[in-house]
């Protein structure tokens, strides 16, 4: 007797029924009446538990599977497994035992596949309340279970875009280096003798008193006067000149100073 039952535990699903199951779970539906029919279909099977169970496992690895379907289908899951303390249906519990670590990874690899932020949060949600509630109904040791939330809430590292190789962060350094190596030589033009043209402009309009003042001292300079006077003519014939115009004594404003640069 005990040999029959459990050849009856590890048996097949015979004629049609695997091709039942997995129409079911191709259509499963978030709908309480679907994923109570389904679990039904599996506890009435009971005593093929063990290709049921690698059916269910084969459903929730297929990266393809729209979420709301594979959210139903782990609802299926946990529904079988609710109920493992009918008749018979006590071998799915250390059946999925073995399956479940697995499927987290799956359900993980789906989790970090989403791209909105709401998705992926709905999705995080009915996967941790599933988790949840075997933990109240004392299905699976606490250990095991935070070992479960652990594989699907697992983050894979991401490459670093911003941190390169040691070998390319030395050429970097090289390079910038070298820059500023050439960034400190002087250029030949910057190691000629200072131009002198600004000087002697700049000098040549500086007033005699502040010429005198600044240290500087004119060379012959002399105020601009009648256009027919010219240097060779003697002193006194210039002052007589200027007397007779009474042309005031002081020199123009207007002067030229001839500075020792020129």
């Amino acid at each position: 007797m005990e040999d029959l039952k459990a050849e009856e535990v590890k048996g097949q699903l015979k004629g049609k029924d695997r091709d039942t199951l997995e129409e079911y779970l191709r259509n499963a539906d978030l709908t309480n009446s679907y994923v109570r029919n389904v679990m039904g279909f599996c506890l009435e099977h009971s005593a093929a538990a063990e290709e049921i169970v690698e059916v269910l496992t084969d459903s929730l690895s297929i990266p393809q599977t729209p979420i709301p379907t594979k959210i139903a289908r782990l609802y299926i899951v946990s529904d079988v497994l609710h109920n493992t303390t009918v008749k018979g249906a006590s071998f799915f519990r250390s059946s999925f035992e073995s399956q479940l670590p697995g499927i987290m990874s799956q359900l993980n690899m789906a989790l970090n596949s989403i791209t909105g932020r709401i998705r992926a949060e709905y999705f995080k949600k009915r996967v941790l309340n599933v988790i949840a509630a075997w933990e109240r109904w004392s299905l699976y040791p606490y250990t095991y279970l935070n070992t479960l939330k652990e594989k699907f809430l697992y983050i894979p590292p991401r490459p670093e875009d911003s941190s390169a190789p040691l070998s390319e962060v030395a050429s970097t350094d090289a390079v910038h280096e070298s820059r500023q190596s050439k960034d400190d030589l002087v250029s030949p033009a910057s190691m000629q003798e200072p131009n002198t043209a600004e000087p002697q402009r700049l000098h040549s309009l500086i007033p005699p008193k502040a010429a005198t003042k600044a240290g500087f001292k004119p060379i012959g300079f002399r105020p601009i006067g009648n256009s027919s006077t010219t240097d060779t003519e003697p002193t006194s014939t210039r002052a007589q000149k200027r007397a007779a115009d009474d042309t005031p004594e002081e020199p123009e404003k207007k002067v030229r100073i001839q500075s020792k640069w020129e």
